[in-house]
């Protein structure tokens, strides 16, 4: 619904790579804690955030509708 009224949309992990590129988080910290905890993901989806978290300048993974 929010992509079809033209909201852009970001995930837990955007969120967090995000917040690594302005430099308020340690992206591999966080994602290790993360992995400890209900949250699933891929394997590939996080080395994409680690990726994308070290990336200048910087990549912001929102989705908008296509």
């Amino acid at each position: 619904m929010a992509l079809e009224r033209g909201i852009t949309t970001t995930g837990t992990l955007g969120v967090l790579v995000e917040a690594a590129q302005a430099g308020l988080i340690q992206i591999e910290t966080v994602l290790r804690r993360l992995r400890d905890t209900n949250f699933r993901a891929t394997p590939g989806l996080y080395e994409r955030a680690l990726e994308m978290a070290h990336q200048r300048p910087p990549v912001y993974p929102r989705r908008k509708k296509e």
